[in-house]
């Protein structure tokens, strides 16, 4: 998780923990999210508008490129590799297999209709929405593992009976311990409100898109109707 720690600061906070010449146990700090940061958007980490935090408490806006930015990307060389009848890279491949979707056989219908470039847009938001949710569940998901396992740990060390002479006073960490765990259960609380988020979001666009084929199977009565005479 190393590569995800000024993401995950960013997202949640950190708890620093120092000890100064005079103090007896080790004291704890709790640092504060990226105040710019919305941890429940799914639009923010889609069109790339997350800011990170740094070991020293600076936020920054990230300079990744956005998530629908590679998508769309991703959706267009497979789109011109269809049409041109090239093979798929292995990594295609497997950016088609992680969506869930038979987003092959959706675009080669749709370039047969002559409908690809709307095809790509709505598989854009589909699958940036997607990902988007899949790179926060997790992040928020090892967040929570990490923290149970060293609480486990913890335990571990205070109550095992069979090691002799000097143990490891773990409870002089309570103060950092009772700030981590606090991390732990925002982490597990915003994953869960973030998988109703999501449904929500995959709801809407299935709305929209019924609305939106509706639409367009009226339009088409309608100018087979006048073709015909009938208006």
């Amino acid at each position: 998780m190393s590569d995800y720690e000024d993401t995950l600061r960013g997202y949640l906070g950190d708890v620093m923990v120092y000890s100064a010449p005079t103090d007896k146990i080790p004291q704890a700090k709790r640092l504060a999210r990226c105040a710019q940061n919305d941890d429940l958007s799914l639009d923010d980490m889609m069109y790339g508008r997350t800011y990170t935090k740094n070991a020293a408490g600076v936020c920054t806006q990230s300079s990744g490129q956005a998530i629908f930015t590679r998508v769309t990307l991703k959706l267009t060389s497979i789109r011109n590799k269809i049409k041109a009848k090239q093979v798929l890279t292995t990594d295609e491949e497997n950016f088609i297999n992680a969506t869930g979707m038979p987003v092959y056989q959706m675009i080669k219908a749709s370039i047969m209709r002559g409908t690809d470039e709307e095809m790509l847009s709505e598989l854009g938001d589909l699958t940036g929405i997607g990902y988007s949710y899949m790179i926060m569940r997790d992040l928020y998901r090892n967040t929570d593992a990490a923290f149970q396992m060293a609480n486990a740990q913890l335990d571990a060390t205070n109550s095992d009976p069979t090691k002799g002479g000097k143990q490891c006073r773990a409870d002089v960490m309570l103060p950092a311990i009772t700030k981590f765990r606090d991390l732990s259960d925002m982490a597990r609380e915003n994953r869960d409100k973030l998988s109703v988020q999501y449904q929500a979001k995959v709801s809407e666009y299935q709305l929209y898109r019924s609305f939106t084929n509706g639409a367009k199977e009226d339009e088409a009565d309608f100018r087979r109707q006048r073709a015909a005479g009938d208006m």
